[in-house]
């Protein structure tokens, strides 16, 4: 699984492309970033756009915490079922001894 810092150098790489498509570096009387005309992203839907991001590496890093809460409760509660299976192997062990030596003491 890739790593919060791979998925934000990712997304801010396809931002930038998006950007470049959207504004290619102008000319010295080309369109900038704010013009309306054409292929141009105005500085609303850019915002936009950039508040999407954001909102998307929350949403990542958010997921990222859960799922290593969730992995850290399953690895508790794995150990806590390998505890009970040792106890009930002893106790197990134990009642069947203790049977036997019920049984050696009925048949004497």
């Amino acid at each position: 699984m890739p790593d919060f810092f791979s998925v934000y150098v990712l997304t801010a790489a396809y931002l930038a492309s998006i950007v470049r498509h959207y504004n290619p570096i102008p000319a010295a009387s080309g369109p900038t970033l704010g013009a309306t005309s054409g292929n141009v992203m105005n500085q609303d839907d850019f915002q936009a756009l950039s508040d999407k991001v954001e909102g998307l590496i929350e949403s990542h890093s958010r997921a990222l915490k859960e799922n290593q809460a969730l992995r850290d409760g399953e690895r508790g509660w794995r150990d806590e079922r390998r505890q009970l299976l040792e106890k009930h192997r002893n106790a197990k062990s134990r009642l069947e001894s203790l049977l036997l030596r019920l049984k050696a003491l009925d048949n004497s």
